[in-house]
């Protein structure tokens, strides 16, 4: 489950052996997934970890039974969510729990390790249909904070805005 972390901890030893200035891997960049049906995949901290330590933390949500890409495979169930920081909006957490979860956590893991704010989040462009264009619903929606979990329908009325 987690060769990932054991290769990241592996080429950061190799390369201080070599005398190459490398940081070692911090647990909290690392994801892990559980490959149960449906998937959970999760990197950084849950919202209550933030809390507990301290941090200010809100949470951006997508419901994957209004996204196409699960429509079309038959798995209409699911979630993703994204933990941010209040004052700046860096995204600290990535959580999801449907069917494919793990393909979501590369995108999770760079966005949790390199402080992505919410905003730069919704403005990368994402493929329709897939999975990860519930990063960028869920991030567009933070914004609005009506409290409606994201879905593609809030994508339009954006598009439709601009």
């Amino acid at each position: 489950m987690f060769a990932h972390w054991a290769t990241a901890q592996a080429q950061a030893v190799a390369a201080h052996l070599l005398g190459v200035p490398t940081a070692f891997p911090r647990p909290e960049h690392n994801s892990a997934v559980i490959f149960t049906s449906p998937e959970i995949g999760m990197v950084g901290l849950t919202e209550e970890a933030a809390r507990t330590a301290g941090i200010d933390a809100a949470v951006a949500e997508y419901d994957y039974r209004g996204d196409a890409r699960t429509q079309i495979s038959g798995d209409a169930f699911g979630r993703l969510r994204i933990v941010h920081r209040v004052d700046d909006r860096r995204v600290i957490g990535v959580h999801a729990l449907v069917e494919g979860a793990g393909d979501l956590m590369g995108e999770a893991a760079l966005v949790v390790r390199h402080g992505l704010t919410l905003d730069q989040v919704a403005t990368a462009i994402h493929p329709h249909p897939t999975l990860t264009e519930a990063f960028g619903l869920a991030a567009l929606h933070a914004g609005s904070g009506n409290g409606v979990p994201a879905t593609t329908e809030l994508r339009r009325e954006a598009m439709v805005q601009a």
